[in-house]
């Protein structure tokens, strides 16, 4: 096979060389398609020498939720109940919608919220920080974490979150999806109350 696509370019796969990161581990890929049926990929790296790395300290235990509504806003499916179940298991009760307007109109219906934690590229119109801006005129003070799969650096470009925004970057861990919002709850001004 002379070439394998790629969503965002197209990658020649060719002998290994003294110029490309696997041939100069000493490494190789080996691909095997078959017409109708999909394609596998061997990656063959080297036997690693000298010591290994040590390993990283275990994580304190996530602090539990008690009970606090969050409005998560996420539009992938998958993700939405990824992270609905993982802060539903904390101790937080949470009401998800999979875009701007669903949890605008989500968020008048309910007598509380304590946090906002929305993807920042949402479908529909609306972006997540167009959603915590239009809940902030309704809930002031309702504290937002924002989740995404770019980097800091390129949503502060884009002007796709405000100054110092509460990220947390996909894919992100139960731990570092409970943090991040209890930070924000801790962080919060506001009650919550509409």
């Amino acid at each position: 096979m002379a070439w394998v696509f790629h969503p965002d370019r197209v990658i020649l796969i060719r002998e290994p060389s003294d110029t490309d990161p696997i041939g100069l581990s000493g490494g190789h890929v080996k691909v095997y398609s078959e017409l109708g049926h999909g394609a596998m990929f061997k990656l063959y790296f080297p036997e690693a020498t000298g010591q290994a790395a040590e390993p990283a300290p275990a994580a304190a235990p996530a602090e539990p939720g008690n009970g606090e509504v969050i409005l998560l806003v996420e539009d992938e499916p998958p993700v939405r109940s990824l992270a609905k179940r993982l802060l539903e298991d904390l101790g937080y009760t949470v009401e998800a919608a999979h875009d701007g307007q669903s949890a605008l109109a989500l968020a008048r219906a309910l007598p509380r919220v304590d946090l906002l934690l929305t993807d920042v590229m949402l479908p529909g119109g609306m972006s997540g920080r167009e959603v915590a801006e239009a809940l902030a005129k309704e809930r002031p003070g309702l504290p937002v974490v924002y989740t995404s799969g770019y980097s800091e650096e390129i949503l502060s470009h884009r002007a796709e979150v405000g100054p110092d925004p509460r990220l947390v970057s996909k894919p992100y861990d139960r731990e570092q999806l409970a943090a991040a919002v209890r930070a924000g709850l801790r962080d919060g001004r506001g009650d919550g109350a509409g």
